[in-house]
């Protein structure tokens, strides 16, 4: 792995009470954190093996990379332990795909309940979809195709579940030094950022990374517009959920209305005038 990539300030990790209904502190601090604690009673701590989600999932067919395949053609490549050619299951959505395991993976933690995209009340946006939790499963030497922030400026949170997953997040500051990909503004043109050409990408060197590697149980908060990428070291199974709140909101609806637009600039305006109401009256 370049050495690059792997240099950079170490995450914070802090305990947090599984009740708060409020993000704690650190969270609004601007910077990726690591949350211990939250997910202990999880039944997906447990159960998640492959012999379990190969039972659950059965006959159901999974996209990956483009293919379709099976839970148990997929467990499979995932052993073969291939780097090159390694699978990776990404941005599945459980309530959509896959509801039998949902219950798995609660109760979410409380405070998630202030998260904007989950109110009953928040009127539909380019991110509403059937399910809310995404699933991610790959194997020692899988990794995100590129290095990405997410769309729509939300926050996300990482639900390790089984496994280890190394974790690289660049601060909005450091975007002149990740080559953008002008035609899709949320990507970088690094694909492979653990396998760095430094010569085609010589800014890269000048970025300073936070870093960590996500064992079972842990969260990891990664705010608005960071930058991001991930590389499992083992068969890795996670989750996440995107987040709105009164922090993001403003970037949120300005990218909603500027989507919204592409079609129709008066019902843009229109939808745009009810999300405002909306997180109006959640804040």
């Amino acid at each position: 792995m370049n050495p690059m990539f792997r240099w950079g300030y170490a995450i914070d990790r802090v305990t947090i009470k599984k009740k708060a209904r409020t993000p704690a502190s650190e969270l609004s601090a601007g910077r990726p954190v690591i949350l211990t604690g939250l997910i202990d009673g999880w039944p997906a701590l447990k159960r998640w093996q492959p012999d379990y989600l190969i039972q659950q999932m059965g006959t159901t067919e999974l996209t990956v990379d483009g293919e379709t395949l099976s839970a148990a053609n997929l467990f499979h490549r995932l052993n073969q332990n291939q780097t090159a050619t390694m699978p990776y299951l990404h941005n599945y959505y459980l309530e959509e795909h896959l509801p039998q395991l949902a219950a798995d993976v609660a109760p979410m933690p409380a405070f998630l309940n202030h998260n904007y995209l989950w109110h009953k009340t928040f009127p539909k946006h380019p991110l509403t979809r059937k399910g809310r939790i995404g699933l991610f499963i790959g194997g020692h030497g899988s990794a995100f195709p590129v290095l990405h922030r997410d769309n729509f400026h939300t926050n996300a949170f990482i639900f390790q579940i089984q496994g280890t997953k190394r974790v690289w997040l660049y601060a909005p500051d450091q975007a002149p030094f990740l080559y953008v990909n002008p035609e899709v503004p949320t990507h970088s043109t690094i694909e492979a950022p653990h396998q760095l050409d430094e010569k085609r990408y010589p800014k890269f060197a000048e970025t300073t990374p936070y870093t960590a590697t996500l064992a079972p149980g842990e969260v990891l908060f990664v705010p608005s517009d960071w930058w991001h990428a991930t590389y499992m070291e083992t068969l890795s199974i996670s989750v996440s959920v995107n987040h709105v709140d009164a922090g993001n909101f403003e970037r949120f609806a300005a990218a909603c209305l500027a989507h919204w637009r592409q079609s129709s600039r008066l019902t843009a305006r229109l939808r745009y005038l009810r999300l405002r109401f909306a997180a109006a009256r959640l804040r």
